[in-house]
């Protein structure tokens, strides 16, 4: 088992170019491509989920109204069931 201090000797293979500078050159293009294309989508549902909490917004205080209402009322219907005659 060889010493890990020790310098490694490349191998004759390890240095020669497995690829044209043309074809990684494609490969980098179309990897950008890819990335700017996730990019689109992510920002487009972005955008979708914000105009969905924005249409929520506006629903907001109307629900909390209507539970307030609904609480007062179901406490005064419970509390009159407790309520000494």
């Amino acid at each position: 088992m060889p010493n890990s201090w020790e310098p490694r000797i490349p191998d004759k293979h390890m240095t020669q170019i497995p690829f044209s500078i043309e074809t990684l050159e494609k490969q980098a293009e179309e990897q950008r491509h890819r990335v700017q294309e996730s990019v689109k989508e992510l920002q487009q549902s972005v955008r979708e989920r914000m105009v969905l909490n924005h249409l929520l917004k506006g629903y907001v205080i109307p629900a909390a109204a209507i539970a307030i209402l609904a609480g007062l009322g179901l406490g005064y219907g419970v509390g009159s069931i407790f309520r000494r005659r």
